[in-house]
């Protein structure tokens, strides 16, 4: 009988090794889960900067922004070198179409920097889109208007391979 009175207090070594180990899955779990948020947030922040940024492109191009630049190409980083500045446009004034290159230089950076490994595609198309089509990167039409196409792979493995983000422009009349 005393033998089993000292057996009661206190907790074997098996019971404080099934006590960690359920301690440590807890812990695991909660890593786990505290990842999927990060990953969450990161991806939430990169979509919110870039429907800012395609709606500022999108301003720009309905307010004839381009219009300096001549004939825009699908991908408008072809009209900016890397060698090239446009900081005298913050203080002196700029001829147009130095300002319309200020503008893409300012507006490409701003999104290297907010949705890491960000395509665009802007196409001369006067066609609106439907929901049953799943737009594609290329770009066919012709018109006046525009369509502005956004894409990321981050937090995006089924759609990575097409615009996650496509507006349209209309044209000047």
């Amino acid at each position: 009988m005393v033998r089993d009175a000292q057996r009661t207090q206190g907790m074997s070594v098996i019971d404080l090794m099934v006590t960690l180990l359920l301690l440590s899955m807890a812990a695991l779990g909660m890593v786990r889960v505290s990842a999927h948020v990060k990953t969450v947030l990161d991806n939430a922040t990169a979509q919110q900067a870039a429907w800012r940024l395609a709606d500022e492109m999108a301003d720009w191009l309905r307010l004839r922004g381009d219009r300096p630049l001549g004939e825009m190409p699908e991908d408008p980083s072809a009209l900016l070198s890397a060698a090239q500045t446009f900081t005298a446009c913050y203080t002196d004034a700029c001829a147009p179409a130095d300002a319309a290159r200020h503008f893409l230089d300012d507006w490409y950076r701003r999104l290297r920097e907010s949705v890491p490994g960000a395509r665009l595609a802007l196409c001369r198309e006067d066609v609106l889109l439907t929901t049953s089509v799943v737009p594609g990167w290329a770009c066919g039409g012709s018109g006046r208007g525009w369509q502005l196409k956004l894409g990321w792979r981050q937090g995006r493995p089924d759609r990575a391979d097409a615009p996650a983000i496509v507006l349209t422009v209309p044209g000047a009349p």
